[in-house]
């Protein structure tokens, strides 16, 4: 089953797909904010445990890897057509969620929001985030505004529910 939820700067599109979980506002804090422990950059070590291959065209090696808010879930994430990626349009992010045991969790609810905290706002895109099956889902229109560190907010919902941001990532413009 496909489920696509969408956030853009810092509000809910699809409240109803977020039940239970908070929401966040516009404004810094926000109940979507909770940082998780554990992560760590493409250049440092892993930490939390997750698949080192995605679908065809994402990178084998993950940008980040961090563990949810209650340590139950661990997630991959990997981003197209740059990692990290650039201001503008145009680039994904693959999610790749697994348990505590490495195992793939499937039938989530995810909404996932790029967040600059030192501005205190998302993009003025929303997001979209489709299941794929196995573990993972892909968000769509990741659209960073402007340069500088961003973290993506990730909120889960289903049969479990749960709460992720990943690691900073410097988000640049894209050589012409």
């Amino acid at each position: 089953m496909q489920r696509v939820v969408g956030l853009g700067l810092g509000i809910l599109v699809a409240a109803s797909a977020l039940s239970g979980c908070g929401s966040s506002s516009g404004t810094g804090g926000g109940s979507m904010g909770a940082t998780a422990a554990g992560g760590t950059s493409a250049a440092g070590g892993a930490s939390a445990a997750a698949p080192d291959a995605g679908p065809p065209g994402f990178p084998a090696a993950p940008l980040s890897t961090f563990a949810s808010s209650s340590k139950a879930l661990n997630v991959a994430l990997r981003t197209l057509p740059a990692q990290p990626p650039n201001v503008g349009p145009g680039s994904e992010a693959q999610l790749m969620i697994t348990d505590a045991n490495g195992n793939p969790v499937e039938g989530l609810t995810v909404a996932a929001l790029p967040w600059m905290p030192v501005m205190g706002h998302g993009t003025p895109v929303p997001t979209t985030v489709e299941e794929q099956g196995g573990g993972v889902y892909v968000v769509q229109n990741l659209s960073p505004s402007m340069p500088g560190e961003w973290e993506l907010k990730i909120t889960i919902s289903g049969p479990m529910s749960d709460r992720a941001t990943s690691p900073g990532f410097t988000v640049v413009v894209a050589a012409q």
